[in-house]
């Protein structure tokens, strides 16, 4: 079939495109075959019967979210070929689809192209905790949009994570670590119970506390969530982070970008060459920093 031919040049040239995805492919050829049979029936081998083949499949493609160019072809093939059995739905139309769609993922896979294409769901957690927009406003932009796009729901939403970065980094260029920090810190000694310190950090509001010996040399870095699961005996070295992330007051501040760009990922702690603590820096305090800076 000839629409078919047009259909493995489109899911081997753009397999990012949500018209070249398996559900429309396979499931717009047979769709649109119905659609050429009913049409046929009802008008026979006629300008009027190819127009509602193709009209009809256009219909039933957009209502059942399978719209595939080559489908309109399908139908009009079906109409001019004056096929009359409804088996041709399944064979040769749905198989031959099926059987493109097995060797375009095959081929994409052994090439490292990502096919099919994962749909981005509604409301699922963004990867990219910087972003101030969530998959439920790209939602509402694109049904906003109303028009169909030729490209996949996610890779419009890896453009504009990419171009948001961008902007980030480009804003972030003009500022340095020591410039967004925070150096007015409460800090506890490795000894400090965490009974203690986790009064501390609910008392003045703050997630994290820097534990610093006495010469101020950062030892670690210990968070709500960790006091939240110890004996509140224990004293604050023994459940203390010790991997975390650092800079120094004079880098660029595009440094915390792909840091706290992680979602594990919520303070960077500022020390001098000798390790001790000058400030430290949290996910809102750059937001804010960059948010002013633009």
């Amino acid at each position: 079939m000839a629409p078919l031919g047009a259909s493995a040049a489109q899911v081997f040239a753009v397999p990012g495109s949500p018209m070249s995805q398996p559900w429309p492919i396979i499931g717009g050829h047979a769709l649109s075959a119905l659609a050429g049979l009913i049409a046929f029936h009802l008008f026979g081998h006629t300008a009027l019967g190819a127009g509602t083949a193709v009209a009809l499949a256009v219909l039933l493609m957009v209502s059942l979210r399978a719209l595939h160019p080559s489908g309109g072809g399908t139908a009009l093939f079906v109409v001019i070929a004056q096929t009359t059995d409804w088996s041709f739905i399944l064979f040769p139309v749905a198989v031959n689809a099926a059987v493109l769609v097995i060797v375009a993922i095959a081929y994409h896979h052994l090439t490292g192209v990502k096919y099919p294409q994962r749909q981005i769901v509604s409301g699922a957690p963004h990867l990219l905790a910087l972003h101030r927009f969530d998959p439920s406003d790209l939602e509402a932009a694109l049904l906003g949009y109303n028009q169909a796009l030729d490209i996949s729901r996610e890779d419009v939403e890896k453009l504009i994570e990419q171009t948001e970065m961008q902007a980030y980094m480009r804003l972030a260029r003009k500022m340095t670590c020591g410039q967004i920090m925070v150096a007015k810190l409460r800090t506890i000694a490795p000894n400090t119970p965490l009974s203690f310190a986790e009064a501390t950090m609910a008392r003045h509001d703050i997630k994290a506390l820097p534990v610093v010996d006495s010469r101020r040399k950062l030892m670690g870095l210990l968070r709500l969530d960790d006091t939240l699961k110890s004996e509140p005996s224990l004293p604050a070295g023994q459940v203390m982070r010790q991997t975390y992330a650092r800079v120094k007051a004079r880098d660029s501040a595009t440094e915390l970008l792909p840091i706290l760009a992680k979602g594990d990922r919520r303070h960077v702690m500022v020390v001098d060459d000798e390790g001790r603590l000058e400030g430290m820096v949290s996910k809102s305090d750059l937001m804010r920093a960059l948010f002013h800076a633009g």
